[in-house]
């Protein structure tokens, strides 16, 4: 059950914008190049608000008119949430100034994402302390280990930034231990099992200070840079080797410890709903989230809608073809190296999805084994906009993980999924906003649409792809019920169980698939709802068109809208297939 992640993610904070050329009504053309300006600005000022963040989005910042960003992590806290809030007002006014109707297509497109967007952040601003950045799976105790390792280092100036990041570290840290001490005095902290677990992780990392990860991949990347001399590099290595031993190993350290200080602070129970406002809030984050107006009810009637379809599907599988778990067992994927599979996938998708241009890259890497405990199988990160033809893949080498029958997993990573997504839209050009407007159910539902899809792609029975579809999609669904159950319900572990139970869980994996789901609310449902949504606009799209349907056009349609709200997009698709 191993959950992947794009690392990673930008959550649209906000600072405060004039407007004052905005606040006229414009002429057609020049509103639309006004609000290309508009658009600009917005990016150029959260883009330089986290330096890691921004080395991530932009390899030249300068080419985006951002001459001066911030060096550290940036502001956080429960200030800085309501902050964001109390901006996202003013982009919202600076918005409106605008006439929808002179505005391009896409430029509406844009509009509508990023009015939603902005709606979002101000109500999410109402709960400053409901937020968790800590999480076992897709916390920033996790996740930063392998950004700062994969952080690029070119020159001297890329140095220098990343040692000035390693020295906000603790600082940053603080501010996230501080966080948690709020969460706790205002009865919103953790349960004692995720707390458990993510001081488990922060000790394990830094369990070898002499040789921890962020050490030894400094050191390697420095080799790569050959205009420093010997004498730079030791003192570069020098410097890393103080600031991690003190800063990065101290800052987690430290954080360990505030956690277990707070123990037994946090609500009897799982589940956001038992806190107060914790149901609104989950609905919002829900939406949020998955991309999709549908209400928790609609959600939820959808998802168990999807999972009798699965097992109907799977019931007659197994009664059509009696050995279709002999088949299972006895199946081989085309390609067991991850290298070779990828190399597999690029070519075999271009039957059903559109070409990209040009030569694209991907280096597939391993986690640090002081992280493979804590991280899923396998991690997309996100390149730059303005190097986006070069990817990096993390396998995680741990035990737990056959990396021979990762086929799927990398079709989700790579093609047809996350890498290709994003390469693809890439090279349309978009405008630079639409990098900070990601829409998690369209990501992750797109990535989890391409895994069920390359099961077409290995040469295996009709019959035995859609069992294995089927038995995937249904495990999404029980596993986003469960998010719902104990979210929107308040269901403990008991009831976990029992509700799993039914469907040949045991005890002991309801257990843990409960402390997974409570630890981290919302994480499944972007990749079942998501899924689902563009499964139902692709029957949608095969209703309507008929023997016109062709699955290249539908996917080329949802790839050039990107990332976007299910409901903007079915607007959209309703005029494209007008056309036909």
């Amino acid at each position: 059950m191993g959950k992947r992640k794009r690392l990673l993610i930008l959550f649209l904070t906000a600072a405060a914008l004039l407007l004052s050329a905005c606040a006229r009504r414009p002429a057609e053309q020049s509103s639309q190049s006004e609000f290309n300006v508009f658009l600009n600005q917005i990016f150029t000022n959260e883009s330089s608000k986290d330096a890691l963040s921004l080395h991530y989005l932009v390899a030249e910042p300068e080419k985006y008119g951002i001459a001066h960003a911030e060096t550290g992590f940036g502001e956080f806290g429960a200030e800085a949430q309501q902050r964001t809030g109390a901006e996202a007002e003013n982009y919202l006014a600076g918005l409106a100034a605008f006439s929808y109707k002179d505005l391009t297509d896409e430029q509406r497109l844009i509009y509508d994402i990023l009015e939603r967007a902005l709606k979002a952040s101000l109500a999410m601003s109402e709960y400053p302390l409901y937020e968790e950045v800590l999480g076992p799976t897709t916390g920033i105790q996790a996740q930063l280990p392998v950004l700062l390792a994969e952080y690029s280092l070119s020159d001297r100036e890329d140095i220098e930034a990343y040692l000035t990041l390693l020295d906000d570290f603790d600082d940053y840290f603080m501010k996230i231990a501080e966080y948690e001490k709020e969460k706790s005095a205002a009865g919103l902290f953790m349960t004692d099992d995720t707390a458990d677990s993510i001081i488990a992780q922060c000790r394990a990392f830094i369990a070898d200070p002499e040789n921890n990860y962020l050490i030894g991949c400094f050191d390697d990347r420095l080799e790569e840079i050959t205009q420093l001399s010997e004498e730079e590099r030791e003192r570069y290595r020098e410097q890393n080797r103080e600031l991690v031993q003190n800063n990065v190993i101290g800052a987690y350290e430290h954080l360990a410890s505030v956690l277990s200080d707070l123990k037994g602070t946090g609500t009897e129970g799982a589940g956001l709903c038992r806190l107060e406002r914790g149901t609104e809030y989950y609905e919002l984050l829900v939406q949020t989230r998955t991309g999709s107006d549908r209400t928790i009810d609609e959600i939820r009637e959808m998802l168990t809608d999807a999972l009798k379809d699965c097992l109907i599907t799977l019931s007659g599988i197994v009664s059509r073809v009696p050995d279709i778990y002999t088949q299972y067992e006895a199946m081989e994927f085309p390609e067991t190296d991850p290298s070779r599979s990828l190399d597999y996938l690029k070519e075999a998708v271009l039957a059903d999805f559109p070409p990209v241009s040009g030569d694209v890259s991907c280096d597939v890497r391993y986690i640090h084994e002081s992280l493979q405990d804590y991280l899923s199988p396998a991690m997309y990160l996100i390149p730059p906009l303005d190097d986006y033809r070069n990817n990096c893949i993390y396998l995680n080498a741990s035990p737990a993980y056959d990396l021979t029958t990762l086929f799927p997993t990398l079709a989700h990573e790579g093609y047809p999924g996350h890498l290709y997504q994003n390469v693809y839209f890439y090279s349309r050009d978009p405008e630079p906003i639409r990098s900070l407007l990601d829409i998690a159910g369209y990501s992750e539902g797109w990535a989890t649409y391409a895994e069920l899809y390359s099961y077409e792609l290995t040469g295996i029975s009709s019959e035995l792809a859609a069992f294995l579809q089927a038995n995937i999609l249904a495990a999404h669904c029980l596993y986003s019920l469960t998010d719902i159950g104990i979210h929107a319900e308040g269901w403990n572990t008991a009831d976990t169980a029992s509700f799993l139970g039914a469907y040949g869980f045991s005890a002991d994996t309801a257990g843990n698939i409960h402390q997974v789901m409570a630890a981290e609310p919302g994480m499944y449902l972007p990749y079942s709802v998501g899924c689902l949504e563009i499964l139902a606009l692709r029957d949608q799209a095969e209703e309507e068109l008929g023997d016109s349907f062709r699955l290249l056009d539908f996917h080329t349609f949802l790839l050039n809208c990107g990332p976007a709200p299910f409901d903007l997009i079915e607007e959209r698709m309703e005029q494209w297939l007008s056309e036909f």
